[in-house]
């Protein structure tokens, strides 16, 4: 199973998973890419009774791995493996710096001792571009 950036210019950073195992699956491996290169990866133990489990940057998602990357992908760790992992409760943020927008217009004016900015945005990719 993967999280990939549908636009590899834009990276995210998993926050929070929700993971269930549906059996058959001792341990699965998380690992994280940049741009085709491997950042990192940790496992994950199930729990045994099938209850879901959320895993986050406090605990297994470490920082350095699931920071500024374009892909995550799931898979047993054990090769010729059942593979019965479903996951919800998904949170995503945008990597740090710029998203990519296009301005059709940027306008700025003074109210009283305020500046106040007003633009439009022409088109824009980021999150809307995840799958």
């Amino acid at each position: 199973m993967v999280i990939k950036s549908a636009n590899a210019a834009v990276n995210f950073s998993l926050q929070s998973i929700r993971l269930y195992d549906w059996g058959y699956t001792n341990v699965i491996t998380i690992e994280t890419y940049d741009n085709s290169i491997l950042v990192g990866s940790v496992n994950f133990t199930p729990d045994p009774s099938y209850f879901p489990t959320t895993v986050s940057q406090s605990d297994l998602l470490i920082p350095a791995f699931f920071n500024n990357v374009d892909e995550v992908r799931f898979f047993p760790k054990a090769p010729n493996t059942i593979f019965n992992l479903s996951m919800n409760n998904i949170s995503l943020e945008v990597a740090a710096g710029a998203v990519p927008v296009t301005f059709s217009s940027i306008t700025a004016r003074q109210q009283n001792k305020n500046i106040a900015i007003d633009w439009k945005v022409e088109n824009e990719s980021g999150i809307r571009g995840m799958k």
